[in-house]
Formats: structure tokens, sequence, C-alpha cells
């Protein structure tokens, strides 16, 4: 998973407790679509680290496998509709927690300069590809699960108030729409996430971000932990502060 550049927000400086549930508790079950790399590994390692039994998808092996039990991986083109409905069949039908984290970085250029099918591949893989898991998953979540999406801060129209990555920028507003609408149109108990996970070192934000992964995703979790059977819909930093639309 890649993140854009972003002004970085700091946490506070209090911590959440993270429970870990004992061997005889019940373990909830989280599925991370697009877990070979970046923060979609980083998320595996703290799920299972508070105690989840992890799903994963891949699209790719892999650099540094993790050996887990609680550890089951899918292989999942995330455009592949087909590949899609099988892997729904697939799951469990008591998950938790759905999160969708797989996404590209698009091109740089000035959306003048980007050629249709440049820009097609990145709402495909942003926008349509996230949207489409998410609807055709969520009836696979307990009726209070929490449904969420990889966003970013360049997703706010109402923040957009500097150049660059257009094509990002479009794509993750419009995931953020499209998440607004699947809410209200299933309009039930469930919670519905759009998390910006900060700057952070990855493929996108490069060496300069401010955050590490292991400093973004225990955050991007306690966010997820604190929302858990709150129904409705919210844009979320990081650190549990609300981002405009």
């Amino acid at each position: 998973m890649r993140t854009s550049p972003e002004k970085p927000r700091h946490p506070g400086p209090a911590e959440p407790t993270r429970h870990q549930p004992s061997k005889k508790e019940h373990m909830p079950t989280v599925v991370i679509i697009g877990g070979s790399r970046g923060l979609g590994r980083g998320l595996i390692r703290e799920h299972l680290r508070r105690g989840w039994d992890v799903i994963a998808t891949e699209r790719h092996p892999p650099d540094e496998p993790i050996s887990e039990p609680r550890l089951r991986l899918e292989n999942l083109d995330t455009t592949d509709l087909a590949g899609i409905d099988a892997l729904a069949e697939r799951l469990p039908r008591q998950i938790e927690r759905l999160f969708v984290v797989a996404g590209i970085a698009g091109p740089t250029e000035a959306i003048g300069q980007v050629s249709a099918a440049e820009f097609g591949q990145t709402l495909l893989v942003n926008t349509l590809a996230p949207l489409r898991i998410a609807d055709r998953f969520a009836d696979r979540l307990t009726t209070t699960g929490t449904l969420a999406v990889m966003s970013s801060q360049q997703g706010s129209i109402t923040l957009n108030n500097d150049a660059g990555n257009e094509t990002y920028r479009i794509s993750k507003a419009g995931l953020n729409m499209g998440l607004a609408s699947i809410a209200a149109r299933r309009g039930d108990q469930r919670t519905y996430l759009a998390i910006n996970p900060g700057w952070v070192r990855t493929a996108i934000g490069t060496e300069h971000a401010h955050l590490s992964i292991e400093e973004s995703v225990p955050h991007v979790v306690d966010v997820l932990d604190s929302r858990q059977g709150q129904d409705g819909i919210a844009f979320l930093d990081y650190d549990n502060s609300p981002l405009p639309w």
C-alpha cells in the first residue's frame, strides 16, 4: 500500500490501552485487502499482535512472509471482479472488520497532461475496486461490524489548497464519496470509516515522510478500535480527529 505526501499530524501523548484477548475469548476476525507490503503489511502485524484472526489478500508474494497460524492469506487482484466474488464466497459470515488498503499513486503530472489510460487505471484501482469490494463484502460483516477504506487527507475537497498529485486526489475524493453513498444506501448499523494514515515512509510517501509504518499503523488501529460499534460514517485522521470531506 502506498500513501501520498501530506502535512503531518501528531497524535496526543495519551495512548489507549490495547486489549489482548485471552485464549478462552472469541478471537475477532479482520479482512485486510492489500497486505503484501507497506501499510497493509503493518496492519496485518498489528492486528495479530492485538489478538485478531487475520485474513489478508496479496497480489504478489511479500518480501518477508509472516508465519502465524492466525493468519490466512488469499490471492486477489482487486480489479478482478470474478476474483472478488469468489473470495466473498470463501469468507466467513461473521467478520468484525473489513479494511480495504490496496491502492496506487497514479501519475504525478498536472491533470491536463494525464492520459485517459493513466487516469482510468488510477480510478479503477483507487476508487472503483475498493468500493466494489466494500459493497460486495459488506454482508459478510457482523451487523455492527466496521467497514474501512484507506483514504488520504488529499481526498478532502475542503483541504485542497495546494498543488500536486491531482489524479490521486481525485481518486481518493471519489473513494470518500462512494463510501458515503454505500453507507447511505445500506442505512444499517455498521461503522463506515475513511481513514488518513498520515504522511508515511512508503513507496509513495517517500523517505522524506514524517512517519514510519510502525508509527502510523498502531494509531490507525486505535482509531478502528475506538469506533467499533459506532454506526454511521466518518472521515478521520490517524489521531482520530475528524477531517472535512
